[in-house]
């Protein structure tokens, strides 16, 4: 009897631990995933191993037919990262990428990029190229997304700065976008002003990273036409994290020289 009822308190125990057991799930860690060309809700939740309805009610997209380029989207996943089987991640160099921005964007190291793919020069990339990112992709998270907005009694003081138009030489000037302007990352911003000067040659829009960049950026090629209060040219934003850019129009002569070129800040946010 006294056997009988040990073997049967065993048995109650060990049901209790396998039950504490199955009952267990893995703590969710929050991932980020940043919508590609030709992604869609399905092929993103088998990436991460959710349905897309789950995305969709996490991220608030009442049409899980309508995504974007660039847009974040919060998964609720038990992985950093795309699920194991997926692979590695394949980046196409887009125009005006360089190594860094690719880097910056992915989480990853430059050199890191370069002993993937076997480039001997970093600096040479071309546009099209398909790069593996060699580690997990990892985003900045941004704040996880609530459909119900969030209640503030104290609003918070925020300091934005007074846009006004670049102080340049008027033959090469900046007129828009103003100083301190707040433009739009997903879309397409004209870049107007004058660039004309005696003997041109040619004039260049760059962009650079912070106030004051150490690399510049060209945007939409040269170009060998004077302009006068017109539109300089192009500035695609939509692959370009949020933060403070400065954007710069440098005119050149036929002799090869060029006078101070002109300078604007500007932020670039959601």
């Amino acid at each position: 009897m006294k056997k009988a009822l040990l073997a049967l308190a065993g048995a109650l125990i060990l049901q209790l631990v396998i039950s504490a057991g199955l009952g267990a799930s893995p703590p969710m860690d929050p991932c980020y995933h940043v919508v590609k060309g030709g992604e869609t809700l399905s092929y993103i939740g088998r990436l991460y191993g959710v349905s897309p309805w789950a995305i969709a009610k996490a991220n608030c997209i009442p049409n899980p037919n309508r995504i974007y380029v660039g847009q974040v989207l919060y998964i609720p996943c038990k992985w950093g990262y795309p699920r194991p089987g997926y692979g590695r991640h394949i980046h196409v160099v887009m125009p005006g990428e360089n190594l860094s921005m690719i880097a910056w964007r992915y989480g990853t190291t430059v050199w890191a990029i370069a002993k993937a793919n076997n480039l001997y020069n970093p600096n040479l990339i071309y546009i099209g190229q398909r790069l593996i990112i060699p580690r997990p992709i990892w985003i900045a998270p941004p704040p996880v997304p609530t459909c119900m907005p969030k209640l503030t009694w104290m609003p918070k003081p925020t300091l934005t700065p007074t846009p006004h138009v670049a102080a340049c030489n008027p033959r090469v000037c900046i007129t828009y976008p103003y100083v301190n302007t707040k433009l739009d990352c997903w879309g397409t911003t004209f870049v107007k002003g004058t660039a004309a000067i005696d003997n041109f040659w040619y004039y260049k829009l760059e962009f650079g990273f912070g106030e004051k960049p150490i690399d510049w950026h060209l945007i939409d090629g040269l170009h060998y036409q004077p302009v006068v209060n017109g539109i300089l040219g192009e500035w695609n934003t939509g692959a370009l994290p949020e933060g403070v850019y400065t954007l710069r129009l440098v005119v050149v002569d036929n002799t090869g020289n060029y006078p101070q070129p002109c300078e604007v800040r500007v932020i670039i946010e959601r």
